[in-house]
């Protein structure tokens, strides 16, 4: 647990280098301060190499991260998994971004079913998010079943169910996002599934983004495709509204 100012230091819940890391926690509440400007990052559990990342979790109720949260992390080169890891933020400030699972290096793995919640329904608070809040993310391979829900809050760049980064063959399957709560700021998108660079033969399925209240953002999708190079295919995306305010642009799905 995170009560109080930690200095300039990186908080890991469970850490290993060529083993998996499962079932670690970070608790961060009032008065916790975790880094100083621009260093200090929260991870739940973290790891390198062809490993599994699992069951980690990230609870914020209060305080301040200077750089990142990350429920489950896996670096390195070749395959892995992080799974059912889980960030939770009810208040604080985190400066930079906010990610289920991080995979990150040339690592050609699965992100799954990973979950970060941010507020509580029917709740109110103050958070706010400095850059990216991210459900599963992977440098190349697969992102499935990663889920964002966000009740209150303000986040100054997007929202994002599940992302791979670039490679070829990327999968970006069965990501959701939710948002209820009239309260929520995002500064540039939304989107169930994403690929920001170039890739070929990507594929996306049935990611889906649930507006359910009254907004400010620019720009909502099902499936996003940054890069306009890539060659690929998306399929079945899905954007629910039922209320929504300031949207310039609304698709389900963009190349």
């Amino acid at each position: 647990m995170v009560d109080s100012d930690v200095g300039n230091l990186d908080v890991l819940g469970g850490a290993a280098f060529g083993n998996n890391v499962t079932n670690n926690s970070v608790t961060i509440t009032t008065g916790g301060v975790v880094g100083t400007a621009g260093t200090g990052s929260v991870f739940g559990g973290v790891s390198q190499s062809v490993m599994t990342v699992s069951g980690n979790s990230v609870t914020m109720n209060d305080g301040l991260v200077n750089e990142q949260i990350v429920g489950g992390g896996l670096g390195g080169v070749g395959g892995g998994l992080a799974n059912n890891n889980t960030v939770t933020i009810t208040g604080g400030n985190v400066v930079d971004s906010v990610y289920g699972a991080a995979i990150s290096g040339t690592a050609t793995a699965t992100a799954y079913d990973n979950h970060i919640f941010i507020g509580v329904d029917g709740g109110t608070g103050s958070i706010s998010i400095g850059n990216f809040v991210v459900g599963g993310s992977t440098a190349g391979g697969t992102a499935k079943f990663n889920d964002v829900q966000v009740y209150y809050g303000a986040v100054a760049n997007a929202i994002i169910g599940g992302q791979v980064d670039g490679g070829s063959g990327a999968s970006v399957t069965d990501n959701e996002v939710l948002v209820k709560g009239s309260t929520i700021t995002v500064v540039t998108f939304i989107a169930g599934g994403y690929i920001p660079n170039l890739v070929t033969g990507a594929s996306f399925y049935r990611n889906i983004v649930t507006v359910n209240d009254d907004i400010a953002v620019a720009n909502v999708y099902g499936a996003f495709i940054a890069d306009t190079n890539l060659t690929g295919n998306i399929n079945d995306s899905t954007v629910n509204v039922t209320a929504l305010q300031q949207l310039a642009v609304f698709m389900a799905a963009e190349v």
